[in-house]
């Protein structure tokens, strides 16, 4: 129940939530914001007869702007509700001590007793908070949907879901849900029994205590599909005002067999219980089902009585006689095509130029930010039109969970597996975005894109292993958005593999990471091409490492950076190092998400330029040599090399290591850029002795404590390349030199980079 349309903007154009309105200084009600960490408590009084708290799910959390609004809050306000919203900035299942502590005070001071009616709401992620927190009202109610009872994994280690869930501190109170729902008056859940994971988690709780609602068919979405059915808002009305029984629900949820994304869940049931064969039979129950709907809507919209008693069985009649005969899907579609009045699309934009083929609407319409362009529907789904070849955009790893304040989101061309437009401003997504960005800035054809992040950090080699539950997954829902793409007659193709393993890893050596790195890249592009159906391999994205705050030595970030060197025949791209920007607050390595966007962008360009046959690399050194006192430093570079003046204020990034007489650099030149690469010249202030003598850039640096939100690595060296960003107008986009480490020799290696 996300609310994308109720912001407005005050007169000097900025954005304002409607909740604040209502509770600033002027405003018509009292409540509070309060922030905590990762998390924030909205609350609008609207009186004391009902409050309704609600839990961030994964999808809204991590919104980036300020006009952030909690879980359901149109839908709450239009009801005249109280309600307090708790948001989340990211996947936290809100394992914080400081949340806990707030709301157990909340109770303490007698806050949710003041209300005559308490009623706690959430879906996946938010379904667990409205569990756990759910003792904070005796005799509240509870509508959780698809929750969680815990992702502890001394409580439920079969639970293989939520990597950044996972990792979060389940160590804190309130981490097992099955003992806070005791004193609940009724606790509705609703979940789909066929996925069993949901299931397993369910039977944690106390069985006297939980009513379940069966939406077959829904696998985890189970609040996405109730709203594709407009029922989501009826069904949250009735959990509210404690009318919600078995037989209403039971009753409405009868046309959820008309949705696209039943279809495809129950495929996906049948594979997995070894009921392929039903599947075909299935499937051209659903299509049938479909056309008989389509033609009976049609019929219904005939301009006469003459001709409406006359032909309303026609179109029926049509599809049946073609049935019998086993007809071709392009003979239904012109036949009936023929015979069907024109359907409307489910658009709130103007529509020109609509056709109708008895499967497929197409029509122009400026239902996307009034921009007019050609749009299709089918089966529900309404993308717009595109080439025939899909993109496929995989995002694996820690960074992937970063949520990235995109400028738009293209939610007609950018989808999940199933065609959801439910995705999150994940690795993926953004990928997605800048793609489509640069392609519509140069006047091409926009492509469908399906975005497949799998946020999970320091992946090990067991789980990138073929067979492991980690790489079924990402080959499983590769394998469903190729059957998605087919199904609205389009040819998936995974372009790209964006990698960040063993995040916050600072022990492994850089020829274990590089391994690690490697045989990863090897059984991803192999399997994923597999699963896709393609010739051809992916390219693989990394980003290196910037270390920690107050630890920069992690060799992780040494073999991430010469990856695309050791081996050049896997197509790797590294595509920026990341020493240069912010972590977000309160974080230990965890890029800013304006910053995590920038590098996304570069990313893009990067496969952008492997796929136009450009080489793409970012500086790095090639060898270190004395030249008398004078330390010279050979880069590898696409373009000249200069310092950024603003980081170079701090330092340029370059230091001794192994030196046993304690020579310091007192200053830098560039030489001459040649073909292919330059050199600096590092000056001392002494020969510098040591029998292992090297030079660190942006590598190895150590604090005692943080400073702001910078990395502890740090450096000033870039190249003079620069491009204005697309998704941040205000940026400039540049390639940083990597950060390494090589050995002093005593002379120039034959021919350098030369």
């Amino acid at each position: 129940m996300a609310d994308t349309s109720d912001t407005q903007q005050d007169a000097s154009g900025d954005k304002l939530p409607e909740w604040y309105r209502e509770i600033f200084p002027a405003g018509a009600h009292d409540g509070f914001y309060e922030k905590l960490g990762q998390h924030a408590l909205i609350h609008v009084d609207r009186g004391t007869e009902v409050l309704v708290v609600t839990f961030d799910n994964l999808s809204d959390a991590g919104y980036p702007d300020y006009d952030v609004k909690a879980w359901a809050e149109k839908f709450i306000r239009d009801s005249g509700h109280s309600h307090l919203g708790v948001v989340a900035q990211g996947p936290t299942w809100f394992r914080d001590a400081r949340l806990i502590e707030r709301m157990e005070k909340l109770a303490a001071d007698g806050f949710f007793a003041r209300f005559d009616r308490v009623v706690m709401a959430g879906t996946s992620m938010g379904g667990f908070g409205a569990l756990a927190f759910a003792d904070l009202a005796p005799g509240c109610d509870v509508i959780a949907f698809s929750p969680q009872t815990t992702l502890s994994e001394e409580l439920v280690p079969w639970e293989k879901r939520f990597g950044p869930g996972r990792a979060q501190d389940w160590t804190l109170p309130r981490s097992d849900a099955a003992k806070t729902v005791g004193n609940v008056r009724k606790l509705w859940v609703i979940l789909d029994p066929f996925f069993t994971p949901d299931m397993k988690q369910i039977q944690r709780l106390p069985e006297d205590k939980i009513s379940v609602l069966k939406s077959f068919g829904q696998g985890h979405k189970t609040a996405l599909v109730l709203r594709r059915m407009d029922l989501l808002k009826d069904t949250m009305t009735k959990a509210i005002d404690g009318t919600l029984s078995e037989k209403w629900f039971y009753s409405v949820t009868r046309k959820r067999k008309d949705l696209y994304l039943y279809r495809k869940t129950m495929e996906d049931h049948l594979q997995a219980r070894g009921k392929q064969h039903r599947i075909p039979a299935f499937v051209a129950a659903f299509r049938t089902r479909a056309r008989a709907r389509q033609a009976q809507e049609a019929g219904k919209e005939g301009s006469s009585s003459a001709a409406s008693s006359s032909d309303a069985d026609t179109p029926r009649r049509a599809v049946a006689a073609m049935s019998r005969q086993n007809k071709t899907d392009a003979q239904i579609t012109v036949e009936t095509e023929l015979q069907c009045p024109s359907r409307k699309p489910r658009t709130l934009g103007n529509v020109w130029n609509l056709s109708d083929d008895g499967v497929t609407l197409r029509y122009l319409s400026d239902q996307y930010r009034h921009q007019v362009m050609g749009f299709e529907e089918r089966n529900g789904v309404t993308l717009a039109q595109s080439p025939e070849v899909a993109l496929g955009m995989v995002s694996i790893g820690g960074t992937t969970a970063i949520p990235r304040p995109l400028p738009e989101r293209f939610e007609y061309h950018i989808r999940d597996e199933f065609l959801s437009q439910d995705t999150a401003p994940q690795g993926a997504e953004a990928q997605g975005v800048a793609v489509l960005s640069y392609e519509r800035a140069h006047c091409r054809a926009l492509r469908t894109v399906f975005a497949l992040s799998h946020p999970k950090p320091g992946i090990t080699a067991a789980e990138a292993h073929p067979g492991s539950p980690y790489l079924q997954d990402v080959l499983d829902r590769i394998q469903d958005a190729k059957n998605s793409a087919q199904d609205h007659d389009r040819i998936l193709y995974i372009d790209r593999i964006s990698m960040d393993l063993l995040a916050g890893d600072i022990v492994t050596d850089e020829l274990s990471a590089a391994s690690h790195y490697i045989d990863t890249i090897r059984t991803l592009r192999e399997h994923v091409a597999r699963a896709a159906d393609q010739i051809s391999y992916p390219h693989v994205i990394v980003t290196q490492k910037p270390g920690t705050r107050t630890n920069g030595e992690s060799e992780v970030a040494l073999a991430e950076g010469r990856l695309d060197i050791h081996e050049p025949g896997l197509g790797i791209l590294v595509a920026s190092p990341s020493y240069m920007l912010e972590f977000m607050p309160d974080t230990v390595a965890t890029i800013a998400p304006k910053d995590r966007m920038w590098l996304d962008e570069l990313e893009a360009l990067a496969v952008r330029a492997a796929q136009n046959g450009e080489r793409w690399f970012c500086p790095s050194m090639r060898q270190v040599f004395r030249r008398g006192t004078d330390l010279v430093v050979e880069f590898a570079t696409m373009t000249p090399l200069e310092l950024d003046p603003i980081a170079a204020r701090n330092a340029h990034g370059f230091a001794l290591d192994g030196c046993v007489n304690d020579a310091q650099i007192t200053g830098l030149h560039f030489e001459p850029a040649f073909q292919g690469g330059q050199r600096l010249v590092l000056s001392l202030d002494r020969f510098a002795e040591g029998p292992c003598l090297s030079v660190n850039y942006a590598w190895g640096m150590m604090r005692e404590a943080p400073d702001g939100e910078r990395p502890a690595n740090h450096g000033a060296l870039r190249e003079t390349w620069s491009r204005p960003s697309l998704l941040q107008p205000e940026r400039k986009l540049y390639r940083y030199a990597l950060s390494g480490r090589l050995p002093v020799m005593p002379s120039e290696l034959a021919g350098g980079v030369q």
